[in-house]
């Protein structure tokens, strides 16, 4: 008997020092699986997107006559618990998602809690078409498909020219050479002076940026530049930036934006980039989820026809429904839902003239869309039928376009970049 308490006694101290020891590696491999997650985001930051929730557009408030319940515009609330930290010192674009391929006009804003508006003031962009022709022009200004047809022609007559041109690789070959008297660096980098927007609309106060003490990830990096796109479309500039240059800083960022598009890559496209979204794509990378949050005034009880009826026809994981049934996702108490994405959606990001910082804007942030014209937008399938007064007093017989407003974060790009002319996160 007393031999077997020793051997239990021995067995006993052998077993403990066991699961320690066990207990200590898992420990060690652990911490070093987060400082290998670290290092990769510090070594590749361009590949995270900071914001990551989509937002659908009340297009019944938008482009509705006042007897169909139209009001004129609408506020889409952003996300802020997504614009905190570090985040919201980096430099931010509005990006568009739309279920048509279509020409689509879009008249939008971004304005703070205050309702001061950001200092690019209203914006009207023609969102281009993307139909199966794809156009190999930068600028893409034609207001039809037959304007734009039009322009591909000539280019194709340029193309077709029997007179030789300067070989292209020597006038590269030429710009690099040595300046004797190289351009000195200004001393005093992004210090914005006092702006006036054209329109007369209430602008921020110019002030520092105030950034963060930690600046390594943020440090400005260089452009990615789409294949086939002109070399310098690839850095875009501001009055809200105060000219600090931002852009796409590596192909991956791309990708995983524009799986539906040829190769993963957007076409140039005079206001930024436009091509088929990641979102609704059967292609590698393709995803058929999205986060959608429903910021205040989105869900049901405010009266949207249009709203009600899309968000009782879509589903959201986990859920009859996204709203309007007994087991929906926004319920009254959730924001965020994961919504199926069951369509190809085309994704338009505002570059030119569309960057700002969070920071300078007083919470919560709102996007103002005032105006959407396009053929891809029937009213007849937006807006609720003539005597209709409450949200479920009919049920559509078309199912309408969607329009969805996002922000892109991007990176600010070193002063060595070429110069323009000019999160949505993934489940």
């Amino acid at each position: 008997k007393s031999l077997g308490s020793s051997t239990k006694a021995r067995f006993g101290s052998v077993l403990i020092a066991t699961q320690l020891r066990s207990q200590a590696s898992m420990a060690a491999r652990s911490a070093q699986c987060r400082a290998l997650f670290m290092l990769f985001l510090l070594a590749s930051p361009g590949q995270v997107l900071g914001y990551q929730s989509l937002h659908m557009v009340d297009l019944q408030k938008v482009m509705c006559p006042a007897d169909r319940g139209g009001t004129g515009g609408v506020n889409v609330e952003l996300n802020m618990a997504e614009l905190i930290g570090d985040a919201k010192y980096k430099p931010h674009i509005v990006t568009f998602l739309r279920s048509t391929n279509q020409l689509t006009t879009v008249k939008f804003s971004v304005v703070g809690g205050t309702g001061t508006m950001w200092k690019e003031g209203v914006k009207t962009v023609t969102l281009d078409y993307l139909g199966s022709r794809r156009l190999s022009a930068l600028e893409n200004e034609a207001s039809t498909p037959q304007a734009a047809e039009r322009q591909l022609a000539a280019s194709r007559r340029r193309d077709s020219s029997p007179a030789p041109s300067p070989s292209p690789a020597r006038r590269r070959a030429a710009a690099p050479s040595p300046s004797p008297s190289p351009v000195p660096a200004p001393t005093t980098p992004r210090r914005r002076g006092s702006t006036t927007s054209s329109n007369g609309a209430t602008l921020t106060t110019p002030r520092r940026r105030g950034a963060p003490a930690p600046t390594g990830p943020r440090r400005r990096t260089t452009a990615a530049t789409p294949p086939g796109a002109p070399a310098t479309h690839n850095k875009f500039s501001s009055t809200s930036t105060g000219g600090t240059g931002y852009g796409y800083s590596n192909n991956q960022q791309m990708q995983n934006s524009y799986a539906g598009s040829p190769g993963g890559y957007p076409k140039p496209t005079g206001y930024g980039y436009s091509g088929a979204s990641s979102y609704g794509s059967s292609n590698t990378g393709g995803k058929s989820n999205a986060l959608m949050y429903a910021g205040a005034g989105f869900v049901v009880g405010v009266g949207s026809y249009y709203l009600y009826n899309r968000l009782a026809q879509s589903t959201c994981l986990g859920y009859s429904c996204c709203s309007g049934c007994s087991n929906s996702c926004y319920d009254g108490q959730r924001q965020n839902c994961n919504q199926n994405m069951n369509k190809q959606y085309y994704q338009d990001d505002i570059m030119q003239d569309g960057g700002f910082y969070p920071n300078e804007l007083s919470p919560p942030l709102k996007v103002r869309i005032t105006e959407v014209i396009g053929t891809g937008y029937v009213l007849d399938d937006i807006c609720p039928p003539v005597g209709c007064n409450s949200e479920d007093c009919a049920v559509p017989t078309v199912e309408p376009n969607d329009l969805f407003v996002t922000l892109t974060e991007m990176n600010e790009l070193s002063d060595d970049t070429l110069s323009a002319v000019s999160s949505a996160f993934f489940i």
